[in-house]
């Protein structure tokens, strides 16, 4: 670029010689713009490599991967390996994962027998997602209140690795296991149960091993 930009700040000023004072060719216009499009693009490129780093950590995630939406992110720092591994799998496998994962996190609150909670699961296996439960109708009910909010700080270490944070509700890691489960999109359902279980659960070494079984068995 900088020859070019010479020659076009010495036409301005008249210090070329008299052959060239017509101005800079529709070469050189051509070339200045190339440079400069490259140059943009190595600035947009080195934007999104600094919003990886903030998005994802240490992880490099597949393309499948990152097309999942929700808590994808969270679940890749936290175990790449399961988080590309439900990416990867069929629809119904991961449906099927979801919908386990659900049930498990339902179990563990003692809400698995709720006919609401019953009803979407049964209706998540079958395929049918397009009436997925009220989710503020479940907390209201399950958590009638009076309602009281914790302020807690939370200390984040590298950007690859996921921040601590303190155990849920077990209802309330449930209910949105559940309402994960219920999505219309198989692989956003399979990654989300599983990230809210295992960032948010009691137990997430043991529910990463319960998942990764699932998937074994959705694949027999």
């Amino acid at each position: 670029m900088g020859d070019v930009t010479d020659r076009l700040r010495a036409a301005a000023r008249g210090t070329v010689p008299d052959e060239e004072r017509a101005g800079p060719s529709d070469a050189d216009h051509a070339r200045l713009a190339d440079e400069r499009a490259r140059g943009a693009q190595a600035g947009a490129g080195a934007r999104q490599a600094a919003v990886d780093r903030l998005t994802w950590g240490s992880a490099r995630p597949s393309d499948r991967l990152r097309a999942i939406p929700g808590n994808t992110a969270w679940l890749a720092q936290h175990d790449l390996e399961l988080a590309e591994r439900l990416a990867g799998a069929e629809g119904p496998a991961q449906r099927a994962v979801a919908v386990a994962v659900a049930r498990r996190a339902a179990g563990r609150a003692a809400i698995a027998e709720d006919s609401e909670i019953a009803a979407a699961l049964d209706a998540a296996v079958g395929g049918r997602t397009d009436a997925p439960p009220d989710r503020e109708a479940l907390w209201r009910r399950l958590f009638p209140g009076p309602v009281t909010a914790t302020v807690l700080a939370v200390e984040h270490g590298s950007p690859g690795t996921p921040a601590a944070r303190p155990p849920l509700h077990p209802v309330a890691v449930a209910l949105d296991a559940v309402l994960a489960a219920t999505l219309p999109d198989p692989a956003a359902a399979a990654v989300g149960a599983a990230a809210t279980v295992l960032l948010a659960g009691n137990e997430p070494a043991a529910e990463a091993a319960a998942i990764r079984a699932d998937l074994d068995a959705a694949h027999a």
